[in-house]
């Protein structure tokens, strides 16, 4: 099952980039060759990869350039993401470790 999803998020043809800004807020970006996607909803789990926090929603809203930014910034240290991004009936799901 997991090998379908997977081949099928691969002919999406998505481009994600995640980082943090200077606030420690989360940035992603998702794009479509080259061009950012509008019209993204997303649902973000942050985790602490050892386990020292609970699992904690993340919201996003709209930044310049196509860019969402979570509401809530991360607290130092390193987290673990697991987003859901959705663009109409697509759907991809990314995990990625931020500093």
């Amino acid at each position: 099952e997991w090998l379908r999803r997977a081949a099928a998020q691969d002919r999406l043809g998505w481009d994600e980039s995640v980082g943090l800004d200077s606030a420690r807020h989360v940035l992603l970006t998702v794009r479509k060759e080259g061009q950012p996607l509008a019209g993204l909803a997303v649902s973000a789990t942050v985790n602490h990869p050892v386990g020292r926090t609970t699992p904690a929603a993340l919201r996003f809203e709209p930044a310049a350039g196509g860019v969402l930014r979570s509401v809530e910034p991360l607290a130092l240290g390193r987290w673990r993401l697991d987003l859901i991004v959705r663009h109409g009936p697509d759907e991809a799901r990314y995990r990625k470790d931020v500093k």
